[in-house]
């Protein structure tokens, strides 16, 4: 197939994906002429006659904004695409709650990807390293992964949780001085397989995250996910995974809600030891995991095409 790509190629799974489209014989361009197919992301930005598949994410559900407004470009995308990849379950519900109805045939959930040993082998090291990343604010929950953090150090005192992304305090994101945090700020990939390589455990708290490429990159990266049942495709990535840990016990509506205050993330004293109970199992069987077949690139990269396939047929027998 010609594909063309109706979107900045700046996103992180997009960037891993084109690569795989080419070594599968296809060719992926810029300009809709001769194509066959066009692959627009979030929303469709660029009018064709060309069969449409969209991939989408989040919606928002912030309580304290015009959210309907916000969704409305998404929702006008997601009725007119012909066919439609959701990152997760998880995204598909908000998205069927949120935007209008849909009219594709074609509808597939396909988690973001990630190459197995992305980082290379792991280096053998002394002490426990916890891992973390993201791009903080509220939603994320770094106040409480650092609760959950403060209670494992009764277990492993001298362990060390390793925090990796940029802080965005306007958005309720902020850094918390302890003496066994290291914060990296933005990374570079090589800065970052450094560090995953001598890491133990990653924690993930996001409650209804679409499709972290975060989980994905650790899980490749051979290192157990400790997330929750709230956690929407993080939680999803981890069942997948046999060693990942997803705790119960979460609160989760598909309702709006003040993201960026303290009440839809703060957690309960039974979540918040199963979670350090999980973490404990993790680094005393010293265990590591193995991505999953659906999460690796080649099988991400197929599904996909096959999704753009399978829409420009079923537009030809109308």
């Amino acid at each position: 197939m010609r594909i063309f790509l109706d979107a900045p190629a700046k996103r992180v799974a997009l960037r891993r994906l084109i690569p795989y489209f080419k070594k599968l014989g296809h060719e992926v361009v810029r300009d809709p002429k001769g194509c066959d197919v066009q692959f627009s992301i979030i929303r469709i930005s660029r009018k064709t006659k060309l069969p449409t598949v969209l991939r989408l994410d989040g919606v928002y559900y912030d309580s304290k904004v015009n959210y309907v407004k916000k969704n409305k470009e998404i929702g006008v995308s997601h009725a007119k695409a012909n066919g439609i990849i959701y990152q997760s379950e998880t995204s598909k519900q908000m998205c069927e709650k949120y935007l209008l109805p849909r009219r594709a045939k074609v509808v597939r959930v396909i988690h973001n990807g990630c190459a197995r040993g992305w980082t290379g082998e792991p280096v053998k090291h002394s002490g426990i390293n916890i891992v973390t990343a993201a791009k903080w604010r509220r939603p994320k929950r770094f106040i409480e992964i650092v609760n959950v953090f403060t209670d494992f150090l009764n277990y492993f005192p001298k362990a060390q949780l390793h925090v990796l992304g940029s802080f965005k305090a306007k958005r309720g994101g902020r850094k918390i001085k302890h003496k066994n945090i290291i914060y990296y700020g933005m990374v570079k990939p090589n800065k970052m397989q450094e560090v995953y390589k001598k890491c133990d455990v990653f924690i993930h708290l996001c409650k209804k995250d679409s499709c972290p490429n975060t989980v994905v990159e650790a899980i490749a990266a051979g290192i157990p996910v400790v997330t929750t049942n709230a956690c929407g495709g993080a939680a999803e990535m981890c069942r997948l995974t046999e060693g990942c840990e997803v705790c119960d016990g979460d609160y989760l509506t598909f309702k709006p809600e003040p993201i960026y205050t303290d009440s839809p993330h703060e957690i309960n004293k039974d979540l918040k030891d199963s979670l350090v109970n999980a973490i404990v199992r993790i680094v005393s069987e010293k265990r590591r995991v193995v991505l999953p077949e659906q999460l690796t690139l080649d099988y991400v990269a197929s599904q996909y095409l096959d999704v753009m396939e399978q829409t420009v047929k079923a537009l030809k027998k109308k």
